[in-house]
């Protein structure tokens, strides 16, 4: 009996990580678009509680926005690899100084 190589063991864990992602975008995504949509019927299922006031409406939604991304990034995943990676990353380093030169010019004020 042969010993298993790693071309083996990547051939079937390949299709078993393509379904958990598609199976998380799906869920993702329609837990997303029940925020947008009927931000008060997904909290009181998730949490058990209900929203107060506009500001907890608006973030409920920000956050059903952000999940449809995070489920389109699930969904598409393994085709966007490498087209804009490197773009993303510095981007999001920018981002990041910038929040943190902010944050400590704010603290010294």
């Amino acid at each position: 009996m042969m010993p298993a190589t790693h071309s083996d063991a990547s051939s079937t864990l390949v299709p078993m990580v393509k379904g958990l992602l598609i199976t998380t975008a799906i869920l993702e995504a329609a837990t997303g678009v029940g925020l947008l949509l009927a931000p008060a019927l997904p909290v009181s299922l998730l949490l058990g509680a209900t929203l107060e006031g506009s500001a907890a409406s608006t973030v409920a939604r920000v956050l059903g926005a952000a999940l449809v991304a995070l489920a389109l990034a699930c969904w598409l995943g393994p085709e966007l690899r490498g087209v804009a990676l490197w773009p993303a990353g510095v981007a999001h380093a920018t981002l990041a100084l910038w929040c943190a030169g902010c944050l400590l010019g704010a603290r010294g004020e």
